[in-house]
C-alpha cells in the first residue's frame, strides 16, 4: 500500500471516530433544511442538515434490526473480491467505540495497494435518516451525489484525486430499524470508476442490517 493510503486510511478512521460522538448530539437538534446534492462536498461546506422530524417516535413494539456485534461479518472478503476484481482481502475487525449516543463497529480489508474500510453506526433513533447519512459524509471530499434506491439515505463522493489510478471515495447509507439508526460508511482508495462496484457493496451489508 503507498504512504498516501496509509496516511489517508488513517484520517478517515480519525474523522469517523470523531464523528459517531457528534453526530449524536447534532441529530438531537433542528438544523436548517436540504441543500443540493451535487457540490462539492468538504469539510468546510458540508450539506446542509435536515430539518430534525416532527413526527412521533416509533411505536416501542416496531421490529429491531438484528443484533451486529462485530462489522467484518457483515462483509465477506470473496465478495469484496468479486465485485471489484482484487485478490481476497485480509480483513481486520477494527475495535467497537463506544460512546454516550451509540456504538460504532469497524473492518478494515486490505488487497494489495487498495482497500475498503467498513464502519457501522448503531444509535438510537433521532431526527431522519438524511440528516444521519449527511453528518457521515461531510467528513469526506469529493463531488457529492445521492445514491436513490440504498436505504432510506444515501451518498456518494469521490475525491477525483486522480483519473484512473486509485484514491479515497466514500459511500454512506441511513437507516432507521426499530428504535435505532443505523449508518454504514464505505470508506475506499480504489481505482477506475468504482462507483457502482461500491454501491454494491454497501447494498450486501444493509441486507445484513
Amino acid at each position: 500500500m503507498t504512504r498516501t493510503g496509509r496516511i489517508t486510511g488513517r484520517r478517515l478512521a480519525v474523522s469517523i471516530v470523531a464523528w459517531i460522538g457528534a453526530s449524536a448530539v447534532a441529530l438531537g437538534a433542528a438544523a436548517c433544511g436540504g441543500g443540493s446534492h451535487g457540490t462539492a462536498a468538504t469539510d468546510t461546506g458540508p450539506p446542509a442538515l435536515a430539518q430534525v422530524s416532527t413526527a412521533a417516535p416509533p411505536p416501542a413494539t416496531a421490529k429491531p434490526g438484528p443484533v451486529i456485534k462485530a462489522a467484518c461479518p457483515l462483509l465477506s472478503p470473496a465478495l469484496i473480491a468479486s465485485v471489484l476484481g482484487v485478490r481476497r482481502p485480509a480483513a481486520i475487525e477494527r475495535p467497537a467505540v463506544k460512546t454516550n449516543g451509540g456504538t460504532l463497529l469497524g473492518c478494515h480489508y486490505q488487497s494489495g495497494g487498495r482497500y475498503v474500510e467498513l464502519w457501522v453506526s448503531v444509535a438510537a433513533l433521532s431526527g431522519r435518516a438524511d440528516q444521519a447519512a449527511s453528518l457521515a459524509i461531510r467528513r469526506y471530499t469529493g463531488t457529492l451525489n445521492t445514491v436513490p434506491g440504498l436505504g432510506d439515505a444515501a451518498y456518494y463522493t469521490d475525491s477525483a484525486l486522480s483519473r484512473s489510478g486509485p484514491r479515497p471515495q466514500a459511500l454512506v447509507a441511513a437507516r432507521a430499524e426499530g428504535r435505532q439508526m443505523r449508518v454504514i460508511t464505505l470508506s475506499t482508495f480504489l481505482g477506475g470508476r468504482p462507483e457502482k462496484k461500491i454501491i454494491t457493496l454497501a447494498g450486501a451489508v444493509l441486507e445484513r442490517i
